[in-house]
């Protein structure tokens, strides 16, 4: 079973992403903030990142930029999942390396599409 890292401040919203996830066939790790996110990524070395944008610290577009810039999560795809639905919130994203942009909220069909569509690089 694929390793997916969600990054998500709000409890809340880290709940209900979970529980939308679970139809996709990933086993779920969390994430509560940008800092946390890279060390986890770094330590379990998920198959895909779904992070949001809006965190305290260490926002998601920072976050996205930096496993990009670390040898050890650059061959990890980011999922970016904001409530911005502008293009140039989703172009940033993308120019951070970010693989694709979800907004919120995301329909569980949509979100297990997105993932399922994107093919995780191979480590080592």
């Amino acid at each position: 079973m694929p390793k997916l890292l969600l990054v998500e401040d709000s409890a809340v919203q880290r709940q209900l992403l979970r529980r939308r996830l679970a139809g996709c066939d990933y086993q779920v790790e969390t994430a509560s903030n940008g800092y946390q996110a890279i060390g986890l990524a770094q330590r379990e070395q998920p198959d895909i990142i779904l992070m949001d944008i809006d965190m305290p610290g260490l926002d998601g577009l920072d976050t996205c930029r930096a496993l990009r810039r670390n040898v050890l999560t650059c061959h990890i795809p980011v999922v970016i999942l904001s409530a911005c639905e502008e293009e140039a919130c989703r172009l940033r994203a993308l120019m951070r390396g970010a693989v694709s942009y979800l907004t919120k909220p995301v329909d569980a069909i949509e979100l297990c599409a997105t993932l399922s569509a994107i093919k995780p690089a191979r480590k080592g």
